[in-house]
């Protein structure tokens, strides 16, 4: 299964949104590793091209997560300091190979 996190911030704060999800990546990939006795696959980055009233849409993309993610992810958002620069919340979805693995 794979899960994409987006979510929104000020044009202003791109510098400190990827600091910060460069945080959330080494946080991810370190503790994940421990509670899980294997890696995790390296997370991407993305956000739309254009701007809407100096606000960006970022999305972090993350391929064969574990069950616990959600509850991990969360934490690491925390740890990285990134909902400070958020316009709104953080959302997460789901989906699976269309064959269903």
């Amino acid at each position: 299964m794979d899960c994409y996190i987006y979510y929104k911030a000020p044009e202003a704060s791109s510098r400190q949104v990827q600091v910060c999800v460069q945080r959330l990546f080494r946080y991810l990939l370190d503790h994940h590793a421990v509670m899980n006795n294997a890696p995790l696959q390296m997370p991407i980055l993305q956000r739309r091209p254009e701007s809407e009233h100096g606000v960006q849409t970022w999305m972090e993309v993350y391929r064969n997560i574990p069950e616990n993610f959600a509850h991990l992810a969360q934490d690491a958002a925390i740890a990285s300091g990134i909902i400070e620069f958020l316009v709104g919340d953080r959302r997460l979805e789901y989906f699976i190979d269309a064959d269903g693995n």
